[in-house]
């Protein structure tokens, strides 16, 4: 369920605020529920945190192409 998912995550950052991972994964919940705006912020804030954290501009690229 992407919605619990999504919950969970915020749930999870709220306790890790620096865990790109959490925000990737989050991001990935919130595009699977058609909210593309959400979607750019948590992977532009997880690509802020961690650069070299694989995928991140990939996700980012199917965005903008």
């Amino acid at each position: 369920n992407p919605d619990a998912a999504v919950a969970r995550l915020t749930e999870a950052l709220e306790v890790a605020p620096e865990h790109a991972g959490l925000y990737l994964w989050r991001g990935d919940y919130e595009l699977s529920r058609n909210r593309t705006a959400a979607a750019r912020a948590d992977w532009e804030r997880a690509l802020a945190l961690s650069p070299s954290f694989p995928g991140i501009e990939d996700r980012l690229n199917t965005l903008t192409n």
